[in-house]
């Protein structure tokens, strides 16, 4: 079993995580590892929240995304940040957007990024909070 996930890392990288999210019975660790090296981000961030690492997987699409920012990538932070129900998560993401905003004043894309997420943040994260972090 273990030999046909790496197998899958390998040659269907696009289905990683759709099959860990199936598949169950995998030894999170191993399968963690293998994700890693050939570096299936999204994958490994749905094996680390599973393992408890839920600041280092946000981090992990957090860079990903800063490396190159898309509302697909942003989509899938907040897919993930909405599931864990964890406030502090949702800063580290708008941190981030502000801070590629700043670096690069003049992409639009990162000003459209910053209020889907705000958008999202409505429904999960105290107003009052956001207010006194902005």
């Amino acid at each position: 079993m273990f030999w046909r996930k790496k197998l899958l890392c390998q040659f269907d990288r696009n289905n990683v995580l759709d099959f860990l999210r199936k598949e169950d019975g995998y030894s999170l660790d191993k399968v963690l590892c293998v994700t890693k090296e050939y570096a299936i981000l999204d994958a490994t961030a749905y094996l680390l929240v599973r393992t408890g690492n839920v600041t280092e997987a946000v981090n992990l699409l957090v860079l990903d995304m800063a490396e190159s920012m898309s509302e697909t990538k942003l989509s899938a932070l907040v897919d993930l940040i909405s599931s864990i129900d964890d406030e502090k998560q949702w800063f580290i993401v708008l941190d981030a957007l502000i801070a590629q905003k700043q670096t690069n004043s003049s992409n639009p894309l990162a000003n459209k990024l910053i209020h889907k997420l705000l958008e999202s943040m409505k429904f999960n994260v105290n107003l009052k909070s956001v207010l006194l972090h902005l």
